[in-house]
């Protein structure tokens, strides 16, 4: 029996599950580069310690394995793979979506390699940024490292060589999003959104992200210094000590 495009039952069940195994894949991706944010903000603060440049670390190289697993499975499925149409409708928006996530990540990884150039833990132990961050940060890394990994063909795709540096990281990243756009056509303005517009903010199942606040708590330090004696709005870090 066949499917669409000529597809037999078994390879049509077998492309929706790598389709699946993928969109699983992005999901995590997303929670870990969103947690690695969180932690890069406490660089250089008071919740600075080598446990969370550890952490950092840790993290990254979780996320490298990751994004370039699912990077070669996307590319793989939409320029070599015979697909149906539903299955490449999910794959363009999964596409562009990535897109997105290394975009934001990259970025990720520059202010932290700054912040660490700024603030190494072998020569200042002193909080050196009054950002207002307080808080613990293992439960964070906990959350990281707890995240579930999706298995078989995206894991499949890994190198499994050790992951490079943080500079080595940015510039891999730029060299994915290049190869990404010259290799696939996808138009990102034919992409359509398939969830209602900020809907993340309307859930109230999601303890996981509904639970970030108690985490790292925002505060306005009025009388801590220079850089926040009466201050509205903090300009760049103060670099008095």
């Amino acid at each position: 029996m066949l499917g669409s495009r000529g597809q037999s039952v078994e390879e049509s069940k077998n492309s929706q599950d790598v389709v699946d195994q993928c969109m699983k894949t992005y999901a995590t991706l997303n929670k870990v580069t969103a947690y690695y944010r969180q932690l890069v903000l406490c660089v250089g603060g008071t919740s600075d310690s080598v446990r969370l440049r550890e952490d950092l670390e840790d993290n990254r190289k979780r996320a490298h394995e990751l994004s370039t697993g699912l990077q070669k499975t996307l590319m793989s499925l939409l320029t070599d793979q015979v697909v149906s149409t539903k299955e490449r409708v999910q794959l363009e928006r999964m596409f562009v979506l990535f897109l997105s996530t290394l975009e934001q990540y990259q970025q990720d990884l520059c202010k932290a390699q700054h912040l660490n150039q700024l603030f190494p833990l072998q020569f200042r132990r002193r909080c050196l940024i009054n950002s207002g961050v307080v808080g613990k940060t293992y439960e964070i890394a906990w959350r990281s490292r707890s995240t579930k990994s999706p298995g078989s063909r995206v894991s499949d795709m890994v190198d499994p060589q050790c992951s490079p540096d943080i500079a080595m990281q940015i510039e891999q990243i730029e060299r994915m999003l290049h190869d990404m756009q010259m290799k696939v056509s996808v138009p990102v303005w034919t992409v359509e959104a398939t969830e209602e517009a900020w809907a993340e903010g309307k859930s109230t199942h999601d303890v996981e992200d509904s639970s970030t606040n108690e985490i790292l708590v925002t505060e306005e330090a009025l009388s801590r210094g220079c850089c926040a004696r009466g201050q509205l709005w903090h300009g760049p870090p103060c670099m008095i000590s």
